[in-house]
Protein backbone atom coordinates (compact mmCIF):
# COMPACT_ATOMS: atom_id res chain seq x y z
CA UNK A 1 0.00 0.00 0.00
CA UNK A 2 1.27 3.45 -0.91
CA UNK A 3 2.18 5.76 1.95
CA UNK A 4 -0.09 8.79 2.41
CA UNK A 5 1.24 12.29 1.87
CA UNK A 6 0.84 12.92 5.58
CA UNK A 7 2.80 9.78 6.51
CA UNK A 8 5.57 10.87 4.12
CA UNK A 9 5.70 14.32 5.75
CA UNK A 10 6.01 12.73 9.20
CA UNK A 11 8.77 10.50 7.85
CA UNK A 12 10.58 13.57 6.43
CA UNK A 13 10.35 15.17 9.88
CA UNK A 14 12.03 12.14 11.42
CA UNK A 15 9.37 11.29 13.99
CA UNK A 16 5.84 12.10 15.09
CA UNK A 17 7.32 14.13 17.93
CA UNK A 18 9.50 16.24 15.61
CA UNK A 19 6.60 16.71 13.20
CA UNK A 20 4.22 17.78 15.96
CA UNK A 21 6.72 20.34 17.27
CA UNK A 22 7.32 21.77 13.80
CA UNK A 23 3.59 22.09 13.13
CA UNK A 24 2.76 23.31 16.64
CA UNK A 25 0.37 20.58 17.76
CA UNK A 26 0.46 17.65 20.17
CA UNK A 27 1.68 14.26 19.07
CA UNK A 28 -1.83 12.98 19.84
CA UNK A 29 -3.23 15.33 17.19
CA UNK A 30 -0.73 13.97 14.67
CA UNK A 31 -1.76 10.39 15.44
CA UNK A 32 -5.41 11.39 14.93
CA UNK A 33 -4.53 12.98 11.58
CA UNK A 34 -2.61 9.88 10.54
CA UNK A 35 -5.59 7.71 11.43
CA UNK A 36 -7.93 10.03 9.50
CA UNK A 37 -5.46 10.29 6.63
CA UNK A 38 -5.82 13.95 5.72
CA UNK A 39 -5.46 17.55 6.91
CA UNK A 40 -7.53 20.70 6.76
CA UNK A 41 -6.60 23.08 3.93
CA UNK A 42 -4.83 25.43 6.36
CA UNK A 43 -2.72 22.62 7.84
CA UNK A 44 -2.11 21.13 4.39
CA UNK A 45 -0.64 24.44 3.27
CA UNK A 46 1.58 24.61 6.36
CA UNK A 47 2.83 21.03 6.04
CA UNK A 48 3.38 21.42 2.31
CA UNK A 49 5.58 24.46 2.91
CA UNK A 50 7.54 22.71 5.67
CA UNK A 51 8.10 19.34 4.02
CA UNK A 52 7.49 19.78 0.29
CA UNK A 53 4.66 17.26 0.10
CA UNK A 54 2.09 18.49 -2.44
CA UNK A 55 -0.91 19.89 -0.61
CA UNK A 56 -3.26 17.90 -2.83
CA UNK A 57 -1.82 14.75 -1.26
CA UNK A 58 -2.58 16.06 2.24
CA UNK A 59 -6.20 17.12 1.75
CA UNK A 60 -9.39 15.16 2.24
CA UNK A 61 -9.90 13.12 -0.96
CA UNK A 62 -13.48 14.41 -1.12
CA UNK A 63 -12.15 17.96 -1.45
CA UNK A 64 -9.72 17.03 -4.18
CA UNK A 65 -12.53 15.30 -6.06
CA UNK A 66 -14.56 18.51 -6.01
CA UNK A 67 -11.75 20.95 -6.63
CA UNK A 68 -8.89 20.55 -9.04
CA UNK A 69 -5.96 21.54 -6.90
CA UNK A 70 -3.42 23.60 -8.77
CA UNK A 71 -2.33 25.83 -5.91
CA UNK A 72 -2.97 25.07 -2.27
CA UNK A 73 -3.08 28.77 -1.44
CA UNK A 74 -6.07 29.15 -3.74
CA UNK A 75 -7.82 26.16 -2.19
CA UNK A 76 -7.08 27.33 1.33
CA UNK A 77 -8.40 30.81 0.55
CA UNK A 78 -11.57 29.36 -1.00
CA UNK A 79 -12.28 26.97 1.85
CA UNK A 80 -11.41 29.09 4.86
Amino acid sequence: MEQSGLARAVKFAGSVSAFSKAVGVTHQAVYQWLQRGWLTPKRAEQVSELYGVPAAELLDPEITKLVRVTDVADVAQDLL
